[in-house]
């Protein structure tokens, strides 16, 4: 394979982010882990891995409360506030319907938070 930029030099690396072949005078470094064939595909790796630590804090990467994923606490506040409204909905007249549905919503809800906190403390264990 040859350097997709000066054809008549072989490549030593291929780039991480567009995958084409790059010779030494085209490859970038990035942080070690990475090489990149121009600065624009080095520019799209550190936004790639921006994007990466983003939803690694969202879903299961510690960037909430206590190291918690933030969905974990968005479920859970969101499931108590439900749950709540589904206890005190049993005491309005003609509201029963709204009371099952409130109670069902904010169950699922905490049930999901109790899931992403069990994986998410499985993960550090195993880690």
């Amino acid at each position: 394979m040859n350097c997709f930029r000066h054809r008549e030099t072989a490549s030593v690396g291929i780039c991480t982010y567009c995958g084409r072949g790059m010779c030494p005078d085209c490859a970038r470094e990035i942080e070690a882990t990475a090489v990149a064939c121009s600065d624009q595909c080095a520019e799209g790796i550190r936004k790639t891995r921006a994007l990466v630590a983003a939803n690694q804090r969202l879903v299961g990467g510690g960037g909430g409360l206590n190291g918690l994923p933030t969905s974990t606490l968005t479920y859970g506040v969101v499931g108590l506030f439900a749950f709540g409204f589904g206890i005190y909905a049993f005491t309005v007249p003609n509201f029963s319907f709204m009371a099952w549905y409130c109670l069902l919503f904010g169950g699922v809800s905490l049930f999901n938070a109790y899931l992403i906190f069990r994986r998410t403390v499985a993960r550090r264990g195993s880690a």
